[in-house]
């Protein structure tokens, strides 16, 4: 419910009504319609909502102790803003980012109750995708700096049919592939549309849900048999 600031003939008003959000951030007011996601009830969004619900509830659960080293694990690790700076997360929203990333890749049994206590062994350092033999298909290769563990876990993603390699995709484009282990150095993507072009890329991501950044790259897919 919208909240009306001043009843006396206001113009201020914050709050969201009939999905619409209206803000007010130093001095500068704004209204926005909520959004609303494409393709709401799916497979994929339930099983992520269901992971959050379940961590959200475990949450409460945790010692003190445990909660104080989530909230000095985060404050150790600022998260990149994507603007070239930074912002801290707390202890509860680091344990939920990285518990949920490690039960989505691992499942269940790689639920972690305190931190991690060592930094991630290894990260993507290049990526190479090239058009693979198969109709549809798109071949990829990676290095890594550091040792990777079996452990652990790569995982791919990629966007796309394109026209051109020059359309450069977004992040909200990318759907999830596949997991390897994290000693894997490849992977082929098939049963894509031939002659399309693809935006493919991957990270490392430990058993505890650490994660580096990804690395991308482009590459048409296979057109002739």
């Amino acid at each position: 419910m919208a909240k009306v600031l001043g009843p006396l003939h206001s113009d201020r008003v914050k709050g969201s009504i009939s999905g619409t959000t209206f803000r007010e951030y130093r001095g500068q007011a704004s209204v926005a319609r909520r959004c609303n996601p494409v393709k709401r009830v799916n497979t994929v969004l339930s099983n992520v909502r269901s992971i959050f619900s379940y961590l959200s509830k475990k949450w409460g659960t945790l010692l003190l102790s445990d909660r104080i080293l989530w909230s000095d694990y985060a404050a150790a690790h600022p998260v990149p803003n994507g603007m070239g700076g930074t912002f801290q997360l707390d202890g509860n929203q680091y344990f939920m980012k990285l518990n949920h990333t490690a039960i989505r890749i691992g499942g269940a049994g790689e639920e972690r109750l305190q931190p991690p206590v060592t930094e991630p062994p290894a990260v993507i350092d290049t990526l190479v995708a090239t058009s693979g033999v198969a109709v549809g298909e798109i071949v990829l290769d990676w290095t890594f700096l550091g040792t990777p563990s079996v452990n652990d876990f790569v995982e791919i993603q990629y966007a796309g049919p394109f026209n051109s390699p020059g359309r450069v995709s977004v992040s909200s484009r990318y759907k999830y592939v596949a997991d390897m282990p994290g000693n894997s150095i490849t992977y082929s993507i098939q049963n894509l549309q031939g002659a399309a072009w693809y935006w493919a890329r991957v990270r490392y991501i430990t058993a505890d849900g650490q994660v580096s950044n990804w690395v991308a790259d482009q590459s048409m897919a296979n057109s002739t048999p």
